[in-house]
């Protein structure tokens, strides 16, 4: 019999850890999320979904930040620079097209935008509630006169 065979398995990813059992003070953070948009006038099933699909979008988009690695910065052909010459022309062509726009892919715009989306579907989303349509003052959400002092307790 194997020596491990017996022996517990141990957790890989984050996933195979009960929410429960994790460090406290991974689970902070997601507490005051949850309150903030609870707060704001999210159900607390809503605030889930939200702070899900926050989440999922700010991962995804760090993904695609670290997908986005220039081979040659000094070679001026898009194609080359990027190492996009490498895939089979006619099995890639629309990704060989886009070169030119992923070469002018600007990190920072692409946030700014996604998170324009979002937080603009999340807030048609809360007007159908029983809230007035309109955002929610930050003074409001964070029960300060002042939302500019508010800091998250990490």
């Amino acid at each position: 019999m194997p020596a491990t065979a017996g022996a517990a398995r141990k957790p890989r990813l984050s996933r195979d850890i009960p929410l429960g059992l994790r460090p406290l003070g991974t689970l902070r953070p997601l507490e005051q999320i949850l309150t903030l948009l609870i707060k704001a006038g999210f159900s607390p099933d809503g605030a889930l979904h939200v702070y899900r699909a926050y989440y999922g979008f700010l991962y995804g988009h760090i993904l695609n930040e670290l997908q986005e690695f220039v081979v040659d910065p000094e070679e001026n052909e898009v194609l080359l620079r990027l190492g996009l010459h490498r895939l089979p022309a006619k099995e890639f062509p629309r990704l060989r097209a886009l070169a030119p726009a992923l070469a002018k892919y600007d990190g920072a715009a692409e946030l700014d935008q996604g998170l324009t989306i979002l937080l603009s579907g999340l807030e048609a989303q809360l007007s159908m509630g029983t809230r007035p349509p309109g955002p929610v003052p930050l003074s409001v959400v964070h029960g300060s006169a002042d939302a500019a002092e508010w800091q998250p307790d990490l």
